[in-house]
């Protein structure tokens, strides 16, 4: 499962998803977690607003901190 956001504007935009994500491809530079814990905090509820100025385009998912388990690392990347 995981939070999504339409796009930015209202919290009544934000959904939870359920879907299987175990396939995804891990490419170059990118890690697989297996997420235990996430933080939503005050920037994150200004991007789902659309008030914070690194507010992704379209489709996103807030949660700037989390915690979890790395399943899988991509090459390059570095600790």
């Amino acid at each position: 499962r995981r939070w999504t956001v339409s796009s930015a504007g209202s919290l009544d935009r934000l959904a939870l998803e359920h879907g299987n994500h175990q396939d995804l491809e891990i490419k170059e530079g990118m890690v697989k977690v297996q997420v235990k814990a996430v933080g939503l905090n005050f920037a994150d509820i200004f991007a789902v607003q659309g008030l914070y100025s690194a507010t992704p385009q379209g489709k996103f998912t807030p949660g700037l901190e989390f915690s979890g388990i790395i399943l899988n690392i991509g090459e390059n990347v570095k600790p």
